[in-house]
C-alpha cells in the first residue's frame, strides 16, 4: 500500500513490493529479504509516509524469525525420521525377542503337551496399528499392552489371555514373565 503511494513519484517502484502469491515458506523468506533490501534506501520516504521508525528493523526480526521456525521445523523432521527408525528397530528386536521367548517356552514345554496346547493357543504377537485386536481389560489379567503408549507410537506386545484352567504357578524350574515360565 505504501509502495504504491510512493510510486506516485517513481513509477515502477511499487512493483518492487509484492508479496508471492504461490510458494512456500523460502519463497517468502525470498521476498521479505528482497523487500529489506529495496526499502534500505527509501527508508526516510517511507517513515514519510506513517510507517514506525524503526519499521526496517522489525522486519529484520520478522525475516530471522521466519528463519528460525523454518529451522525448528526441518530439525523437527529429522527428528520425526530417526524416532521412526528407532520405532522400527524397536518392533524388529521386539518380535524377534518373542520368537526367541516362543521357542524357549515350546521346548521347556515339549512333555506337557496340554500346557504347550495353551501357550501355542493363548500367546499373541500383535502390531497395535488399525489391524490390531487389543482385548478389554477385563478379559484378561495382563494390562493393557497400549496403557503407557501414545496414540501414534506403534508398538509390539505380547500378551496372555490364558483361561482359569492353565497353571500359571507351575515354574518349571524358570522365573515367571506374565504368569507363563521363560528363561
Amino acid at each position: 500500500m505504501t509502495a504504491r503511494a510512493l510510486a506516485i513519484d517513481r513509477p515502477g517502484l511499487d512493483d518492487q513490493f509484492w508479496l508471492p502469491r504461490r510458494g512456500g515458506d523460502q519463497t517468502l523468506l525470498s521476498a521479505a529479504r528482497a523487500f529489506l533490501r529495496e526499502a534500505m534506501p527509501l527508508e526516510a520516504e517511507f517513515v514519510r509516509h506513517a510507517m514506525p521508525a524503526d519499521f526496517l528493523t522489525q522486519l529484520k526480526a520478522r525475516i530471522a524469525e521466519l528463519e528460525e521456525a523454518i529451522q525448528e521445523q526441518e530439525s523437527g523432521k529429522n527428528r520425526h525420521v530417526s524416532a521412526r527408525v528407532g520405532i522400527e528397530e524397536a518392533l524388529a528386536s521386539g518380535i524377534e525377542a518373542a520368537g526367541r521367548l516362543d521357542a524357549i517356552v515350546r521346548n521347556r514345554l515339549r512333555d506337557d503337551a496340554v500346557t504347550k496346547a495353551v501357550w501355542a493357543r493363548t500367546r499373541r504377537v500383535g502390531y497395535r496399528g488399525s489391524r490390531a485386536k487389543v482385548l478389554p481389560a477385563s478379559s484378561s489379567s495382563v494390562p493393557s499392552p497400549t496403557t503407557s503408549l501414545t496414540s501414534a507410537a506403534p508398538a509390539v506386545f505380547i500378551y496372555l489371555d490364558a483361561p482359569p484352567s492353565f497353571n500359571t504357578s507351575k515354574t518349571f524350574g524358570f522365573t515367571t514373565l506374565m504368569g507363563l515360565p521363560v528363561a
